[in-house]
């Protein structure tokens, strides 16, 4: 579900809400920590998680362990939270931000804050 509308549902009802966010691990070792701990997360049901973009450093949008869209696509699709992936775009091109998107959309990645910088 889209975030914006589980927190209209939210807002309607007069209901408070919070979410989670997450920096992108170091290290595949700290990842691995991070995702066993997902599900028990999960259990407090946050409205969402939000992992921000690059903050461990390497290769946000890449495949690594540790990267912001593997962490974000392990969200959704192997734990079912909803995820807002926090993608900063500055520094990057037209092109890049598109094939980002690209992935975010084939990984099941509904929910991204974009900010400039």
């Amino acid at each position: 579900m889209k975030v914006i509308e589980k927190i209209h549902q939210k807002e309607e009802n007069n209901e408070v809400f919070y979410s989670y966010e997450f920096f992108p691990p170091r290290t595949p070792a700290g990842a691995e920590n991070l995702v066993s701990r997902l599900d028990r997360m999960g259990l407090s049901n946050p409205l969402c998680v939000d992992i921000t973009w690059g903050a461990g450093g390497g290769d946000p949008g890449g495949t690594g362990a540790c990267s912001s869209m593997t962490i974000a696509a392990t969200c959704v699709n192997l734990c079912g939270m909803d995820t807002m992936l926090h993608m900063t775009c500055a520094g990057q091109t037209k092109d890049e931000i598109t094939g980002y998107l690209q992935t975010a959309k084939e990984n099941g990645i509904e929910n991204i804050l974009a900010l400039r910088g």
